[in-house]
């Protein structure tokens, strides 16, 4: 079969693929003008990317720099963290020397203090809640134990300085204490715990000032840390008032990196 012939019988076959070749090779050639451009800006950018991962991110003084920066970060949190942390006293601190179990000094420790606050408060006619918001039932896990005897060291502090006769608070009808539930939980525990230590006080409204701005000197060790406030008057005749207040023993736990919701 000569060329005539086979043209002859597959020109419709010769003629379409011809046409498809010379689609695909007009294809071919926009395509590599449209793109060939863009295709090698993207290879440039990738090319330099390389460039960059062989090199450090940072130099050597950027290291210094941050060691530097982080030393100061370290210090400022435990600058105030030492600010922040209730210190009690030395015989509200768990003492394994002295005393054999826990429970056995909470029990020595909060009749002392009863026995101390009491006749105190009679004789300047302060007029007491006899439990110091001390739990009814005496508490037997050690690590509730510390935490209630870091809070009769506060309910001390309070009633103490309301009894000063400088101050002349009349009465402390209400006293509780409510360790963080956190302590209690079974998960992961809180970057901050916090043992509250509510207080209702009544007296004359200078009287109720001079006993708040007391808790607030050095004098009393630390400035006592308060997250609730309400002042407000019980008699439209009298000059007589009450205060409802929460105090606060926060407790740091780990680096305190986690977030600390007031």
């Amino acid at each position: 079969m000569n060329l005539e012939e086979y043209w002859q019988e597959n020109k419709r076959f010769v003629t379409t693929v011809a046409i498809g070749l010379i689609v695909f090779l007009i294809g071919t050639v926009s395509i590599n003008s449209i793109w060939s451009g863009e295709r090698n800006d993207v290879l440039g950018e990738r090319n330099q990317l390389r460039n960059r991962m062989r090199k450090p991110l940072f130099s050597s003084g950027d290291r210094r720099e941050a060691e530097a920066e982080n030393e100061a970060l370290v210090a400022a949190l435990e600058r105030l963290q030492a600010e922040l942390e209730f210190k009690p006293r030395a015989r509200f601190v768990r003492d394994s020397e002295k005393y054999r179990t826990a429970a056995s000094q909470y029990m020595r420790v909060a009749a002392d203090v009863r026995d101390e606050l009491l006749p105190l408060a009679n004789r300047r006619r302060l007029k007491l809640d006899e439990g110091l918001g001390m739990p009814e039932l005496s508490p037997t896990d050690e690590g509730e134990i510390v935490r209630y005897l870091e809070a009769l060291d506060l309910v001390e502090r309070i009633v103490r300085l309301a009894a000063d006769p400088d101050v002349g608070v009349a009465r402390i009808p209400e006293l509780r204490v409510r360790p963080d539930p956190v302590f209690f939980s079974k998960g992961k525990a809180a970057s901050v715990e916090r043992t509250r230590v509510e207080a209702r006080l009544e007296g004359t409204s200078l009287a109720l000032l001079r006993w708040l701005w007391r808790t607030q000197r050095s004098e009393s060790g630390i400035p006592l840390a308060i997250e609730e406030l309400e002042l407000s008057s019980t008699s439209d005749e009298t000059d007589e008032a009450r205060i409802d207040v929460t105090f606060v023993i926060p407790r740091l736990h780990g680096d305190g990196a986690e977030e600390v919701d007031a």
